[in-house]
């Protein structure tokens, strides 16, 4: 048996965050508001030229493997990085946060993974995006023994960008099924699970449950309203986690559709916010708890990481003793 009880399929990548004016933006050469990718050199040169950037570790999976290790889980994560600086400050992160990196850098002549998030007012963020070295995941990568033994193996929604995605996906999925291991597809993304939709749909048939924001879910199921997405969502027999921002989450269980409040915090950012709170959810159902006490687990969980800025919180989360609110 695995020494993980949670393993996780994703892309290793380094994002960077920085306030940059739409004139600056223009003078760069880059269109406002948009999502452009970039090879190496660009990104490079991009990043070389913006000042006092705030940086951190990201991915959906990684960032909810950090949080599971705070609650004393053992976790670990398969994904490519490269062995250049933004490689190497990747893997330490997750190492210093606990979680076993069961896939060691790339040699391959690629750079780490990597977005600019550069944000000209609250609600216009451009987002500069160099898929890098995450794109060439394999199957001869993986050991499938730790896929597929640990008690739930997520997979990002990020990784349907790869374009040797249709040589192991398959395989991984049907071995995990075949050794009892409940599968999460985390969709992460709206621009991918757009680009995928009819992928992930087919996809859902075959995992246990599904994670994600309603944006996300509103690229999925290509509708913004909420009874037409669970309705699409009723047909699949899978557990559903829909967060909500500020307005909690849904739990589609069974059929029985349940809205959770937000647990109450001091707001300063939402990044991994959804992240942190499939881990409070799967914590809870590690122990044995039911769908109530791991929504609210959730809750609480995504409220800590809320309460700071970027994708880490404190270096523990104790939750000894739930209160339900």
């Amino acid at each position: 048996m695995s020494a993980n009880e949670v393993v996780g399929i994703g892309s290793a990548w380094v994002n960077r965050v920085v306030h940059c004016s739409v004139n600056r933006l223009q003078s760069l050469g880059i269109e406002p508001g948009a999502v452009i990718k970039v090879d190496r050199q660009q990104y490079r040169d991009l990043c070389a030229q913006i000042q006092d950037v705030f940086q951190y570790a990201g991915g959906s999976v990684a960032n909810t493997l950090v949080a599971l290790s705070r609650l004393k889980r053992s976790v670990g994560f398969v994904g490519k990085s490269s062995q250049d600086g933004d490689g190497l400050f990747f893997l330490n992160d997750l190492v210093a946060n606990g979680v076993n990196i069961l896939l060691q850098p790339s040699e391959v002549d690629l750079a780490t993974s990597g977005c600019l998030y550069q944000y000209s007012n609250p609600t216009m963020v451009t987002k500069v995006v160099h898929l890098g070295a995450s794109k060439t995941l394999g199957l001869s990568d993986m050991s499938m023994s730790d896929v597929v033994s640990a008690r739930y193996l997520l997979i990002e929604a990020d990784i349907l960008d790869m374009p040797r995605l249709h040589e192991w996906l398959a395989t991984v999925v049907d071995m995990a099924k075949k050794s009892n291991t409940d599968i999460v597809l985390v969709l992460s993304n709206k621009y991918v699970v757009a680009r995928h939709r009819e992928f992930l749909m087919d996809l859902m048939g075959c995992v246990d449950m599904v994670a994600g924001n309603e944006v996300e879910f509103e690229a999925l199921l290509n509708t913004q309203s909420q009874a037409s997405i669970v309705r699409g969502l009723s047909h699949f027999s899978l557990r559903v986690l829909m967060t909500q921002s500020a307005n909690g989450a849904i739990v589609l269980d069974g059929g029985c559709l349940t809205t959770y409040g937000a647990y109450p915090c001091e707001f300063v950012d939402a990044t991994a916010a959804g992240d942190y709170y499939l881990a409070g959810f799967l914590h809870a159902m590690l122990d044995g708890q039911g769908v109530e006490h791991a929504a609210t687990m959730g809750s609480m969980v995504a409220a800590e990481v809320c309460s700071v800025r970027g994708s880490r919180c404190s270096q523990s989360l104790d939750f000894t003793e739930l209160v339900c609110y």
